[in-house]
């Protein structure tokens, strides 16, 4: 839909969120001849941007110290600070679900890389903290090809739980918790 979208409205330029995803639309802007724009959270540039860096017009970045940028391209890095959703600001810090020692509450969160490697590794975890008397709520981002498996696990390991693919909604999910596992890029 994106490249559709390119080819029979002709935006003036693009904004490229950055890594695999934004990469192919951004290749698209390049041969359609539109400008575009990329962005960079991490502290070393990433494949996608560092092969997009000739062709975007800037580069906006989380971190003026950015690693990895040829200094013949540093006229087009602008340091704007992580990019955050306001929900997530907006929530009260007094808001977070009270600590209890013996019944802890657990977002686990991830890109798809981190989603299967938590998914295969946090359940376990998980299960050893219940059989050690801990009263667990897992709310699990996970992959689709995994739904099934994680239901199967804390089902049998009575285990209450949520799994999820994909939410619009992420600030409900962060105030229901007490704890966050979630994954880190080089940011």
């Amino acid at each position: 839909r994106s490249l559709i979208y390119l080819i029979y409205n002709r935006p003036s330029i693009i904004f490229g969120m950055g890594g695999y995803a934004s990469f192919p639309i951004c290749i698209a802007a390049r041969v359609l001849g539109i400008k575009f724009i990329i962005y960079e959270n991490n502290l070393i540039i990433g494949k996608a941007n560092k092969y997009l860096l000739p062709f975007t017009k800037k580069i906006l970045v989380s971190y003026k110290e950015l690693e990895g940028i040829s200094p013949k391209y540093i006229d087009k890095v602008v340091e704007v600070g992580n990019i955050i959703n306001k929900e997530i600001i907006k929530i009260p810090k007094n808001n977070s679900k009270s600590f209890n020692s013996k019944s802890i509450s657990i977002l686990v969160l991830g890109g798809s890389q981190a989603a299967k490697i938590f998914a295969e590794i946090l359940p376990n975890i998980f299960k050893e903290c219940s059989n050690q008397g801990l009263t667990l709520k897992i709310y699990q981002h996970c992959l689709v090809n995994q739904n099934n498996m994680l239901e199967t696990f804390y089902k049998k390991n009575s285990i209450d739980f949520e799994t999820f693919n994909f939410s619009n909604n992420l600030a409900e999910y962060f105030s229901k918790v007490n704890i966050a596992i979630t994954r880190s890029g080089s940011s």
